[in-house]
C-alpha cells in the first residue's frame, strides 16, 4: 500500500481586496496543509499546480514556499508538482520558479519530464503542465502517450491542472471533456477548480482537494460544506480509499442580507453575530452585506449605516445594495445622482446600472482587487446567462 497526499492551489503570494493580513492567510493555510500532511506520516506529496499567484513570486512567498519545502525534506517526503495556469504567460525558455526549490525534494512534472516510477510500489506518476483551451489537441495526444506507458504500471496516478466540462460547465470556461480524460489510471489528481470534488472516473477516483483558502468569493459556499484542506489518499492496488483532511486556520467568510426599512435592528443582530469571533480572539471575518428594499435615502446613507456598524468587526465588508423603489418625494436629489444617470443610460436595465455604479466606486477608492471582483463575477453571471 502506497499513502500519499494531494493539495492544489495554493496561490501564495495573493494579497486579496489588497490586505495584508489575506495575504499572510494565504501563507498560514499553506503552513498548516504541510504540518499536517507530516503528521500523517506520508510518502510523498502531490501539488496539482497554481503554487503561486504569479508568474514571478513576490519575495516573501518564494520564502514562505521554501519553509514548507524543507520541513517536507527534513521528514524525508518528497513532492511531486505541474505548472499551473498562473504562469501560462511566461515568456519561452523562462523557467517555473519551482524550479528553485529542487534541492528541497521537488520534482516538476509536465515539462520534460513527464512522469516518475516508484519502483517499490509499481507506481507510475504522470503529470502536464496546464494548457489552455486552444492546446486542446496537443493536450489529448499527450495524454494518450502518458496513458500507455502507465499502461505497464499495476498502480497510476496522472496529475493535471486543467477544468474539465463536467464542472466548468459554461463553454470556453474547460479546457478538456471528461469523456476525453484516460481511463486506466487509478487517482486523478486534478487542480484549478477550487472546489473540493471527489466522484468515480474509469477504475479509479477523479478529485480536485479545491484552494487551500478563499481565493474568490463564489468558493465561499462549496467552503462551508466541506471546508478547505487537502486529501488523504491510501492506495492499494485497486483498492483507493481517500479522505478529506480539513484546514482549521482558514478566515471565515459571513454572507447577510438586510432589509432598508429594518436596517437599524437587523444591523444589531449582525453585530451580534459577529462579536463572537473577537469575544474568542479569532480571526476577524470577510462579510458580504446585501440591502435590499425600498430605498427611501440614497446609497450614502445606507453605506454610511453599515460602516458604522461593521467596520471594527470585520477585516473587510463588501457592500451591495439592490434596489427595488426610490421613494423620491421623501428625499430628492439636489445635486447630478449617478445611477440615475446610468439608468438613463441604460434604459433602467437594473443590473447594469447596478453593476457599473459598484465598480465604479470600487475604483474610485482606488480597491483594484475589489472592482476585478465584482467585474468577475459579473462577467460570469452573464455568460451563464447568455448560454
Amino acid at each position: 500500500m502506497v499513502r500519499f497526499a494531494h493539495f492544489s492551489d495554493t496561490h501564495l503570494g495573493y494579497r486579496q481586496y489588497n490586505i495584508e493580513e489575506r495575504e499572510g492567510d494565504f501563507y498560514e493555510t499553506f503552513h498548516e496543509t504541510i504540518d499536517k500532511i507530516i503528521k500523517e506520516k506520508v510518502e510523498f506529496v502531490i501539488h496539482s499546480g497554481d503554487l503561486f499567484e504569479h508568474k514571478r513570486p513576490k519575495v516573501e512567498a518564494l520564502l514562505e514556499a521554501q519553509k514548507g519545502f524543507i520541513k517536507l525534506k527534513n521528514n524525508n517526503i518528497p513532492i511531486y508538482c505541474v505548472a499551473g495556469n498562473h504562469y501560462l504567460t511566461l515568456r519561452k525558455g523562462a523557467v517555473l520558479p519551482q524550479r528553485l526549490f529542487l534541492d528541497q525534494g521537488l520534482k516538476i512534472l509536465g515539462g520534460k519530464e513527464k512522469y516518475v516510477i516508484l519502483k517499490n510500489h509499481d507506481l507510475f506518476i504522470g503529470g502536464l503542465s496546464f494548457l489552455p483551451r486552444y492546446y486542446s489537441n496537443q493536450l489529448k495526444v499527450k495524454l494518450e502517450k502518458l496513458s500507455k506507458k502507465a499502461n505497464n504500471y499495476k498502480n497510476k496516478i496522472l496529475v493535471l491542472h486543467q477544468g474539465l466540462d463536467t464542472h466548468l460547465p459554461y463553454e470556453g470556461a474547460f479546457e478538456l471533456r471528461l469523456t476525453e480524460l484516460p481511463r486506466n489510471f487509478n487517482y486523478y489528481a486534478m487542480g484549478h477548480v477550487h472546489r473540493r470534488i471527489k466522484e468515480r472516473y474509469g477504475g479509479g477516483f477523479l478529485c480536485y482537494p479545491g484552494s487551500t483558502d478563499i481565493w474568490r468569493s463564489d468558493e465561499v459556499d462549496d467552503y462551508k460544506n466541506k471546508s478547505k484542506g487537502f486529501n488523504l489518499v491510501n492506495l492499494d492496488n485497486e483498492d483507493i480509499n481517500i479522505e478529506w483532511i480539513n484546514l482549521e486556520t482558514t478566515r471565515r467568510f459571513e454572507e447577510f442580507t438586510l432589509q432598508t426599512e429594518k436596517i437599524e435592528m437587523e444591523l444589531e443582530k449582525y453585530k451580534e453575530m459577529l462579536a463572537h469571533y473577537t469575544q474568542n480572539k479569532l480571526k476577524l471575518p470577510i462579510v458580504r452585506m446585501t440591502i435590499q428594499g425600498e430605498m427611501k435615502f440614497d446609497n450614502t446613507y445606507y453605506a454610511n449605516q453599515v460602516k458604522q456598524a461593521l467596520e471594527d468587526l470585520t477585516l473587510f465588508y463588501k457592500l451591495e445594495i439592490t434596489h427595488k423603489e426610490i421613494k423620491s418625494e421623501i428625499e430628492e436629489m439636489k445635486t447630478a445622482n449617478l445611477n440615475e444617470i446610468l439608468a438613463e443610460i441604460y434604459e433602467n436595465k437594473t443590473e447594469l446600472v447596478d453593476f457599473t455604479s459598484s465598480l465604479f466606486t470600487q475604483l474610485k477608492e482606488r480597491n483594484l482587487e475589489g472592482a476585478t471582483e465584482i467585474a468577475e463575477d459579473f462577467f460570469q453571471k452573464r455568460w451563464k446567462n447568455d448560454n
